[in-house]
Parts: structure tokens; sequence; C-alpha cells
């Protein structure tokens, strides 16, 4: 089912036909709730809007009868009673406008993040849900005029951003037909005019950009009796001047750039040009490069990605099918897997998944995400089909022998051999069945050996490995002959260790190949100059083609058990000191990223071996870097698996599961369940006079307690759990709980202590060196209740300084709302009109949940005498052109403007 609002009311049915809907008040009922869907409308206002004010003395019974036929169109439990109003529950894909907006929140954070080409097309996407004015053939009938003019709004913002997203993107000349269309129709839009100047000026039109300040500047004098805004003021000094800046620049990268090969591709042109015109045919969505390991399938297809859109995920370290997913939403910079398919869906891109042939139950999936975005392609590589429908298989050969004697040659030249071409070397190459990998693996022994050595070694060996496994294909055999060649080479504690670090997915550092493998630097060295292995960025990895190799040789050994086991108990060391850096400050999420596949390992391991103990104790350490990183899939599943190994289990275990337990639950919002663990995970660690444990369970009750809206027991909880975080001289404990009591004071009317809780929350966030932006935002809001404008100025401008440099959005207009009351207190009117409207911008732009109510009421007061003259034609340009402005550029305004009164701004 789906709604239509954005034209004439349409309904939708789950067969894609329209539903007939009845005419008159019942049609403009079903209007009025889509546009307030998923809050209460009550009976009062329903009356009130439906009749326009002058309803029937029967208008109660008549609503209900309303209602009543309007149930029998819509699916069941989609127009509920809510007390003494209704409510349409929609899905965000059932209801057009939800569409549209969510288009456009995605549009501006892209926007934002440089990524001008996403916003663009999510921008279209969103402009094409428009058929006509919103609710079209009803809103005559509705008494909604400022709802209605502002969702018309809000689409010629959406124009104007799209446009904007096009300019940055460096086009102009053809924009400017529809824009001259645009600006006749709305000629009092500073931003199509400002817009369509930029366009003329790419254009090679100077002068008609000009025309058009001067014709902009008449019309805003002659109609508003103001002159046009700052930007538009500076845009025509820039174009008087030429300036070189308003020339077209290249576009930020949206996505995550490719991997630079370290060596230039040699031969594949053919390969290149037939995979390139694969994927260019129509309806041709899913490729995948087939062939041995070794064959040159991910460098092929490197190449073939370089000059498209396109995001590289590999997928050789990753184990567990189910967690295709999150890697690819990390991939892609995406914190919540789930919304995977639906970021997808808007977006142009070629999705390149390598090593796919160890995942393939994880197949289907990519179909699935193929149905969902239809400007999606992916290519795959694989050493077997996914058998997938919509597939292309193609067959990625060795190299013909002219490239793979023209790729040994290059590739000893890197090992300073100066060699020839000649027959020696096709010979080398054919032997090695013109394998890239196996060419190069050969070529680096260059230095040391001649050609004519070379050869002899492989006529040596070749004889006795190429047999190998039976059921292996051929050249598969040849390259283990060419790896097993390589190996010979190496010295004993080389040959040990190389074995060994099959055992790391994902790759290791260098105290992780010291500590599980033994491993000395020169031997590590050793291995990486013989091309078995790979350093870069302070850590070590394998192909995965050599980890295959490595790993046989490890479950040849004696050592798997001892070095699996030493492996995961390794991880859980590591993960140990999550919590412990976490609780001091010291907490580098990306570093404890780099291992994640390491600790997922060592998770299975255990669980595996039986062994509950460490795998409870695991998944406890790891639920904070889980929810920091965005795992919350994963971080659930381990969730249930901790809560059900415990069962039997020691009591601090027990405890550490629950209380994991309960923050996750918490973060999904399922407080029922959330409070359940907690209060097991309080009882159980007053029984272990576990004071540690038992602190942070009252702090959870608290959070818990609070967010149901009872904010005695919440009082409660936080004292205890500060008490005992001040016993137990607990410096991150006691930074979060003061902070959380001082937003309950704050909430309770309190004021005194909400003061002093929170200055003792921002001093503790310093001594942590931790992020201070939140206390200094609580703090300046109980400023402004408390009316001390000059002191609230420097925290709000502490509080969006700290957003801006650790990206928390939300926090921005909440800073900007501040920073403008305390101008309105210094009587700087205007700035404070402009900060304002950006703040109404980014805030519905986002469309976040509405924030906690002490906030507004601060706000409202402090803003009143500037909202009580918002009617001002000087005050209501300034605060309809601060609606227009990014965040950053608002920020910069904001931050501009206090610069402007250094005298205002006091030490804090």
């Amino acid at each position: 089912m789906e709604l239509r609002l954005l034209g004439p009311l349409e309904l939708v049915g789950d067969d894609g036909r329209l539903v007939a809907l009845p005419a008159g008040k019942p049609r403009a009922l079903l209007a009025l709730l889509g546009l307030e869907a998923g809050r209460i409308v009550s009976l009062d206002r329903i009356v009130e809007v439906v009749w326009a004010g002058r309803p029937p003395a029967t208008a109660t019974k008549v609503v209900q009868g309303y209602v009543s036929r309007l149930r029998k169109l819509l699916p069941e439990g989609v127009l509920l009673t809510r007390g003494s109003g209704y409510v349409l529950q929609l899905d965000d894909e059932q209801l057009d406008l939800a569409r549209f907006e969510r288009l456009c929140r995605e549009a501006a954070s892209a926007s934002t993040e440089g990524r001008h080409q996403t916003a663009a097309q999510l921008l279209r996407q969103g402009l094409v849900l428009w058929r006509g004015l919103p609710v079209a053939d009803v809103a005559d009938q509705l008494e909604l005029p400022g709802e209605l003019a502002r969702l018309e709004d809000s689409r010629l913002v959406a124009l104007e951003d799209q446009f904007e997203a096009e300019l940055a993107l460096g086009q102009g000349p053809r924009l400017v037909a529809e824009l001259e269309g645009l600006v006749a129709r709305y000629p009092l839009r500073e931003r199509l005019r400002a817009d369509l100047m930029l366009a003329l000026y790419r254009a090679g039109r100077q002068s008609d950009a000009l025309s058009m300040y001067r014709e902009t500047r008449r019309l805003l004098v002659d109609e508003l009796g103001i002159e046009p805004s700052t930007e538009l003021q500076q845009l025509e000094r820039r174009i008087l001047a030429q300036d070189e800046s308003l020339s077209p620049a290249a576009d930020v990268a949206e996505f995550p750039a490719l991997p630079v090969a370290m060596t230039p591709l040699v031969g594949r042109l053919q390969e290149l040009a037939e995979v390139s015109e694969l994927l260019g045919r129509p309806g041709v969505r899913l490729v995948t490069l087939v062939g041995p390991g070794g064959v040159g399938k991910t460098r092929l297809a490197l190449a073939v990605a370089e000059p498209r859109t396109a995001v590289f995920v590999s997928l050789a370290s990753l184990q567990d099918a189910t967690l295709v997913d999150s890697l690819i939403a990390h991939a892609l910079g995406i914190t919540a897997e789930d919304t995977l398919g639906d970021w997808l869906r808007s977006r142009e891109l070629l999705l390149v998944l390598d090593n796919f042939e160890h995942l393939l139950d994880a197949a289907p999936r990519v179909t699935e995400l193929l149905a969902a975005a239809p400007g999606l392609q992916v290519l795959a590589t694989s050493r077997s089909s996914l058998n997938v429908s919509g597939e292309h298989r193609y067959t990625v050969p060795p190299l013909p022998a002219d490239d793979a004697a023209d790729l040994f040659i290059e590739r000893a030249a890197a090992v300073d051999a100066v060699l020839e071409a000649g027959s020696l070397v096709e010979t080398i190459c054919q032997r090695l069945d013109c394998l890239p990998l196996a060419i190069e693996l050969a070529a680096a022994r260059s230095r040391t050996l001649t050609p004519a050595l070379l050869l002899e070694r492989l006529e040596q060996r070749l004889p006795l490995l190429a047999g190998g496994v039976r059921d292996r294909p051929e050249r598969q055999r040849t390259l283990r002959a060419t790896i097993e060649w390589s190996y010979t080479l190496l010295t004993p504690e080389e040959r040990t260790l190389f074995a060994r670090l099959a055992v790391f997915h994902g790759g290791s550092s260098l105290e992780a190949a010291e500590q599980v493998c033994g491993g000395s630097l020169e031997a590590l060295d050793g291995l990486v100059g013989n091309s078995l292995l790979q350093h870069q960025n302070g850590r070590y990895t394998m192909l995965e083609t050599i980890r295959e190799h490595a790993r046989e040789r490890l479950q040849q050994s004696s050592e798997m058990d001892t070095i699996t086991r030493r492996h995961a108990e390794h991880f859980l060391a590591v993960a140990e000191r999550i919590e412990e850096e976490w609780r001091k400050g010291d907490l580098d999420l990306l570093l404890v990223e780099l291992d994640h596949d390491n600790f997922r390992a060592a998770l299975s391991e255990f669980v595996a071996r039986n062994d509950h103990e460490s795998a409870v104790w695991l998944i406890a350490q790891l639920t904070m870097f889980w929810h920091l990183r965005g795992h919350l899939r994963e971080a659930t599943r381990w969730i249930d698996v901790a809560v059900q190994l415990a069962t039997d289990l020691p009591p601090r275990l027990q405890i550490r599961a629950w209380d994991s337990a309960a923050i996750v639950y918490r973060w999904q919002r399922d407080l029922t369940r959330a409070q359940e663990f907690a209060l097991r995970a309080l009882e159980a660690s007053r029984r272990a006079a576990a004071k540690d444990d038992e602190a942070w369970a009252l702090r959870q009750l608290g959070v818990i307690a609070q967010l149901a809206g009872d904010l005695d027991e919440a009082r409660v909880r936080y004292d205890e759990a500060a008490a005992l975080f001040r016993e137990l001289d607990e410096p991150q404990g006691l930074r979060i709980v003061a902070h959380d009591q001082g937003c309950l004071a704050i909430e309770r009317g309190d004021y005194a202590s909400a003061r002093v809780l929170l200055d003792e929350a921002r001093a503790r966030a310093v001594a942590l060196d931790w992020d201070v932006g939140a206390a200094a935002l609580e703090l300046g809001i109980l400023a402004l209740y408390e009316q001390r404008y000059d002191e609230s100025l420097p925290l709000f401008v502490e509080s969006l300084e700290s957003a801006l440099r650790y990206g928390r959005r939300p926090i921005i207009p909440l800073s900007l709302r501040g920073i403008a009351a305390s101008a309105i207190a210094r009587g700087d009117l205007e700035p404070a009109a402009r900060m304002l409207g950006a703040a109404e911008g980014i805030e519905e732009a986002d469309a976040w949940p509405e924030l906690d109510g002490y906030e507004h009421d601060a706000f409202n007061t402090a803003l009143a005498p500037l909202l009580d003259r918002t009617d001002e034609p000087a005050l209501a340009a300034a605060r309809a052109a601060g609606r227009r402005m990014s965040d950053v550029d608002a920020a910069a305004f904001a931050l501009a403007t206090v610069a402007r009164n250094p005298s205002r701004v006091a030490a804090t």
C-alpha cells in the first residue's frame, strides 16, 4: 500500500492499482491524517481543520463514521485510535512525502560531505515524486494554508538544492534555460537567481549574469524594500572580478577511493575492453570474473572499475557469509547495515566484490541488492561462479606469452635485475602457465638467480609438484608449485613463521605476529622480501591464495591447535584493553576495527571449543566497540549467544553478559528487555559484592528509567551509581553519571544542582581528554534558563566547535540557537535571525526526533524578542537566508559573528 500526497490524493493498493477513495470530507480527513502520519491527530483538531472552524453539532460522530469508512479501504492496523484522536501508522516507503523528505535529508548530508553527484541524484528522485500541488484535489477543503505552503516551499528548496549540487559538479550552461523558467515563475527566490547568475557566467555570459543581479536588486528594493543578501552581493563582485573560484571545480570523491595498484597493469587490453563492454550492455547487472587464484582477477577488476564510480570491497578475510552486508556497509561508510538496500537504491554505482569463492552462501544477497537498487552493478571476482540469476560469467585467462614476458621483465626490474626478452624468459613464463602471481613470485628472485638458474630450479620442482591434489584445477596445482618453490627458498625460521601467520584473519600487527607466532622482525622482513607477506601501515597481510597455502602447512604441522588457541587468547587479551582504554579516554576505534576479523575468529574458536567463559567475556569486552562502530546487528547476534552461554557460568560472567544485553537492547529502544537484564545484572552484582558492575548496572537502570519518563526512579538510580563510582574512583563512570544527573536536574527544573553536575561532567571530560561538546551544550542551555547570556555564549561556541570537530551534526542547530540568543541579548537581531533560520533549516532537513522539551523552552524564551519581530522585512529576509545555509556555512557565520565581538566571549 502507498499513500500519495504530493499531488492529487491517491491510495495505491498492494497490486499497484489505485483504490477508489470517497469524495468530500472523508477524502480530506485521509489527507490530513497522511500529512500528520505517525502523529496523533486529536478529534478537536480534525473537526477544526476539516470544517474550517464551523463544525456541525454532530461533527464528532460524523468523524467516527468517516474513520470507519477509511478503515475498510486501508490495511488492518494502519488507521488506529489513540486516546481522543487518530493516527495513521505508515512506513516511509508507504508515504511519498516521507520518501521525499528522506531523500532530501540524505541529499543534504551528501552535499555537506562534498558528495554532490549523489546529492543531485537523490534530489532528482525526490522531485519525481511530485505530481502537482500537495493534496491538490482537497487542499481547498482543509484549513491548512501554512502547512501546504510549507510543503510547496520544500519542493522549491529541493529544486534549489539540486541546481546547487549540479553547479558544484561543474555544470552550468545546460542549466540556464531551466533556471530562467523558474526565475520567471518565482521571481523573489534569491537562491534561484544566484544559481542562474552562476550558470550564465559559466556559459560565458558575464554581462547577462550582471544584468540578472541588477534586475534582482531592483525587484527586491521595489517589492520588499530590502537589498539583496550578502551572498548575492558577493557573487556579483566575484563575477565582476572574474574570480577563478567560480570556475568549475572537480567534485570531491563521494565514495572511498579504489585501492591504488602498486604496479602498472601489463597487458589485459583485450580483457579490459571485453569486460567493460559486457558491463555496458543493457540489462547486465552482475558480472563475475572467474579463474584460478593468481590469474589476475583482482587486478583486472580494478582496471575495469577505475574510470567508473565504484567501490572496492575485499571479502578475503571474511569467514562468515552472514556478515557480507556489514562489510559492504562499512566500506560504503554506512553505520547501520539494515539500511544498505535503501542507501544503494538512490545511487548509480559499480560495487566490486573481491574473493567471493568462500562466501557463496551470501550470493543470493547480491541479487537482492541488485533488485533493490536499479542503479547498482556488481563486478565480483571468484574462483567459481556465484550461480545466481542474472549472472554473466567471464573467465579470466592466463596472460598471452608476450604480455607474460613483459610482466616478468618489468617485475624483475623492480629488484634491480636488468633482463631482456628472450627464449629463457618466455620458457620460464610458460612453465609458470603465464599466471601473473606466479610470474611475480619468480621474478622477485631475479636479484640472486639468473634466468637460467630460475629455469633450472623450476625444472627440478615442477614434475614433483605438478601432480598435486587431483581434485584441484591444473592451473591451481601449478600455482601451488610456484608458491612451494618460493617456500623452499626460506630459512627454517621463516618457514615456521609463514605457516603460523595463516592463523590471522585480515592481517596482524607486529605485536600480534610476535606474540602469537613467535616471529622475529628479521623473519618477517624475510617473508616480505620473498613476496609471501605484505607490509603496509604497520600491518602484515598475506594474499589469500598464499594464505591458503600457509594454512595447509599449518594444518599439516603439529601446531595447529596450539597456534589457533594462542591466537584466540591473544585477541581476548586485546579486547580486554578496549574497555580499559575507553574508561581512560584512550580508545582508538580505527585500530580496533583493523582486527575485527581476528576478534570474530577468536569468538568462533571459543564457541567451537565450548570455552563458554572466554566467549562470554570476549563478547562483553566487544559490546562498546560494536556500538560505537555501528555493528548493531552483530552485537545483537552475539549478545543472544552470550545470554544463552552464561546460564551456567560464574556470577561475574553472568553479570557482564546481562549488562551487555541491557546496553544492546537499550540502543534498540527495547526498554522492557533492557530493564530485565539490567535488573539481573544489578541483583547478581550485589550478591557477588562486585561494586564496579553494580555501579554500571545502576547507571543503566537510570538511563532506562529516564527514557521511560520515570524521573524519580532515574534520580534514585543515578545517585546510587554516582556514590559507587565515587567510592571506586572510576573517572569515566563519574563523568557519565554526572552528565546524566545534570540533564535530569534540568528536566526537573533544579538548575543549581544541574550547574554543579554539568560543570563536574565537563571538567572530568577535559581531564580524560574526551569530547566536551555535550557537557558544554547542556551548560549553555542551563545558562539560558538563568538568563546568563554572556556566560552561555562561550559554552555554545565550545559546543559548536566540538560538534564540527567530531561530526556531531545534531548539536550544531542547538548551538546556533544558543549563539543567536546571546546575539539578541546584545541587540544584534539580524545576525541572530540568520542563525535561527539556519538552525531551523538544518533541523527540518534532518527531521530528527523531537528534542527534549526543556531545550525548546529555554530557546523559545531567549529567542522571544526576535520571534516577536520576525515579520519585519529585514529580519524575515535574514531568517530566510539562514534557512538556505549549509550547516558548515552557518557554523562559520556564527563563529565569525562571535569573533567580531571578542570581548563578549569569556574564558570558561
